[in-house]
């Protein structure tokens, strides 16, 4: 499957060394994809931008402090972390056949198959 990453300064990267974004098959099921054929998916996921009080820090009213706290705390994580935690894109090239299963079942999630009784 091909993996695309989209990092802030809204470049492409190509993610694993896989084909580039131009590649003429499907992500999903490999099936080769005529020149301007297919469909592009496109996934952000994204922190959510709704303001929260919960997650700022307990330090008082001091805002410098609270600031010099969170900045402390980021030096030590790595900077993907960091980036995941705020944005990530990634971006696929599917065939009409997947395009569809994915409009129907966007997350991939298994279906609950009842037992029919009669």
């Amino acid at each position: 499957m091909q993996r695309y990453t989209y990092d802030m300064s809204n470049s492409f990267e190509n993610a694993d060394n896989l084909p580039a974004a131009d590649s003429s098959n499907c992500s999903i099921c490999n099936a080769a994809l005529a020149a301007g054929a297919g469909y592009v998916v496109r996934i952000d996921i994204f922190a959510n931008p709704a303001w929260s009080n919960s997650g700022l820090p307990s330090h008082g009213p001091d805002i410098q402090e609270s600031i010099a706290h969170v900045i402390d705390e980021i030096k030590s994580r790595d900077v993907n972390d960091l980036q995941d935690g705020i944005h990530r894109r990634s971006e696929y090239r599917v065939c009409a056949r997947c395009q569809r299963k994915m409009l129907a079942n966007p997350l991939g999630l298994p279906r609950i198959s009842r037992d029919a009784a009669n």
